[in-house]
């Protein structure tokens, strides 16, 4: 499980998640404003606590290997968003 504390590193661009058996993605890191790349590829996560407002800056996200049916609505208001991974989902 990730630490709360997590929401105070407030200027982190890059966030490597992968491989880490997250079923729950904590909506605390969704706090994370400047985030330009994260990387949550082969958890076991099969949605994004994450609605309005989250992540402004995303330019890169890799959700490989989880347990998405479909590519999260709110992906879509990601205006920055340039990559989206999503291979070998639906497992």
């Amino acid at each position: 499980m990730l630490p709360h504390s997590i929401q105070d590193l407030s200027i982190i661009r890059v966030l490597d998640l992968s491989y880490n058996n997250i079923a729950d993605l904590p909506s605390h890191v969704c706090k994370l404003k400047q985030l330009q790349v994260l990387d949550l590829k082969y958890n076991n996560l099969n949605k994004l606590p994450c609605e309005n407002g989250m992540w402004p800056n995303m330019k890169e996200l890799n959700l490989t290997g989880n347990a998405f049916q479909q590519i999260p609505p709110a992906l879509c208001r990601l205006s920055f968003l340039l990559s989206i991974y999503s291979g070998d989902s639906g497992k």
